[in-house]
């Protein structure tokens, strides 16, 4: 069982709605994690394209009162993944329905491999982008329909706190 307690700033970092309920959740780190959550009584299904939650579909939320989620699933990463991720800030769903992750202190963005499946212990990453030198402390992502990253940064100033990024098919891989 994965004690939440032991690193109380190293926990969930970023979630995305899956299609069929659940959700799909970034451990910061100590060690970085994907989890899928979801209903007690449901098993993990892992993530995909297919469940990837895209164009405005509605997330089912589970019904009755006091509706609880726990963790399903829990994958670490692959070298090849690893070695690109001191941390995570955040997880998005991309139009492409593939799940990308941003790291504060690797300075990228990482596209998980196209499926994690729910017997597999390790997830890997098939595309690594490194983030402008202007991107400091990029601590949230959204990728838009065009496969344009939009990076928030942690700052105490008012503007220039989300930066417009090429289009990630153009990106350096």
């Amino acid at each position: 069982r994965l004690d939440w307690r032991a690193e109380p700033n190293a926990q969930g970092e970023g979630l995305v709605l899956l299609a069929n309920g659940h959700l799909l959740v970034a451990k910061e780190k100590d060690p970085c994690l994907l989890l899928e959550f979801g209903p007690a009584d449901e098993r993990a299904a892992g993530f995909s394209p297919e469940l990837a939650l895209v164009d405005g579909a509605e997330f089912p939320t589970p019904k009755g009162a006091g509706s609880g989620f726990e963790v399903l699933k829990v994958w670490d990463f692959e070298d090849d993944a690893a070695a690109h991720l001191s941390d995570i800030s955040d997880i998005a769903t991309g139009p492409d329905r593939r799940f990308y992750l941003l790291s504060d202190e690797s300075r990228c963005i990482v596209r998980l491999n196209e499926r994690g499946e729910p017997g597999a212990g390790k997830c890997g990453a098939d595309v690594v982008w490194e983030l402008p030198e202007e991107i400091d402390q990029p601590e949230g992502l959204i990728v838009t329909d065009k496969l344009v990253p939009i990076v928030a940064i942690d700052t105490d100033e008012a503007a220039d706190n989300l930066f417009i990024m090429e289009p990630l098919e153009h990106g350096r891989a």
